[in-house]
């Protein structure tokens, strides 16, 4: 089962496109057919808003109190504590390590996310030739040259051992 916040932004792809009978609805009609659609849960959930005058009847209102009350609560020192202790796993590839750390950094909070990148890849990376070229960078190392040096250093040791390997693609098959 996708996680609840995925699911209400497909449902409300699906409710917001209303391009077929329901395209003509007035906001407040739509509001109605959302609070419908929504059940008995959603309906005593958006009696607490409170809302009034025009955020009564505005759907995008209403959308914006659904997706609060579902989106997953983080705490951005529980993700922080998991960027400094995050390592790239002996088969993981630069993009992919990346990728995990801007993931969990998004949850961060952190005012320069950028610097905080550069020190979770330094210190999180499975390759001490990256971590002694990216500690010799002065601070104007920027987060996109630091992913370059790694993927190069990455590429380097994958053509490295293609060369070290016995060349299997060479053997000759006797029939």
């Amino acid at each position: 089962m996708p996680p609840v916040n995925t699911q209400s932004s497909s449902a409300r792809a699906n409710c917001i496109s209303l391009s077929g009978p329901l395209a003509d609805l007035t906001e407040e009609r739509k509001v109605k057919y959302l609070l419908i659609w929504s059940g008995k849960e959603g309906r005593e959930l958006a009696d607490t808003w409170n809302l009034q005058g025009e955020d009564a009847i505005s759907l995008d209102k209403h959308w914006e109190k659904f997706l609060a009350h579902v989106k997953p609560r983080s705490n951005f020192r529980l993700a922080r504590h998991q960027l400094r202790g995050c390592t790239q796993a002996p088969t993981e590839r630069v993009d992919a390590f990346v990728h995990r750390l801007r993931t969990i950094a998004a949850a961060c909070e952190y005012t320069n996310v950028t610097e905080q990148l550069i020190d979770a890849l330094i210190f999180g990376t499975k390759s001490k030739e990256v971590q002694k070229t990216l500690l010799k960078k002065s601070k104007t190392l920027t987060l996109d040259a630091a992913i370059e040096i790694a993927r190069t250093e990455e590429a380097t040791c994958q053509q490295l051992e293609g060369l070290q390997s016995p060349n299997s693609d060479m053997s000759v098959h006797v029939m």
